[in-house]
């Protein structure tokens, strides 16, 4: 899905992609990392969470600079599977 999404997303002229991923979401972490994203802001937003503690959003970022690179990684994974 984010093979589409970014494909699309550049396809299309936009220039940046940002994600947003939750700091207690290591396992997003650890994937937008695997994907080629750069971490651009550790704690950009800092919103109440339902149960009350405080959520710290990270901001990762793909640009259409890095999207050939990524889209190759992306590739080869599906390719893998």
């Amino acid at each position: 899905m984010k093979y589409l999404l970014l494909k699309n997303a550049f396809d299309s002229g936009i220039d940046n992609v940002f994600f947003h991923v939750d700091n207690l979401n290591l396992h997003s972490q650890r994937a937008m990392q695997k994907l080629g994203a750069n971490l651009v802001h550790h704690n950009k937003w800092n919103r109440m969470r339902p149960d009350g503690s405080i959520r710290e959003t990270r901001e990762y970022l793909i640009t259409r600079a890095s999207w050939k690179e990524v889209e190759v990684t992306l590739i080869s994974r599906l390719e893998s599977d």
